[in-house]
């Protein structure tokens, strides 16, 4: 069975947690702790995105910076 993208399985999330409207949760007490749980899978999966963005962003300054400094170390 193939893999779905991260991306669309985040999507799939954000489309079916909109479908909880709050008139829906306020009559299905069942329904509001499930909503709650899925806004705080959505909310970790993008906080989790940012870590990786900026470890990322990290790692390609310190590459960056590291090829400075051979190249600086060659030519003298």
């Amino acid at each position: 069975m193939p893999r779905k993208r991260q991306a669309e399985s985040h999507g799939n999330w954000l489309l079916f947690a909109d479908a909880f409207t709050p008139e829906l949760r306020e009559s299905h007490v069942y329904l509001k702790s499930t909503h709650a749980k899925l806004m705080h899978f959505i909310e970790e999966v993008e906080r989790l995105g940012i870590e990786r963005d900026f470890h990322a962003t990290g790692k390609l300054a310190a590459t960056r910076q590291r090829n400075e400094m051979i190249a600086a170390g060659t030519v003298s």
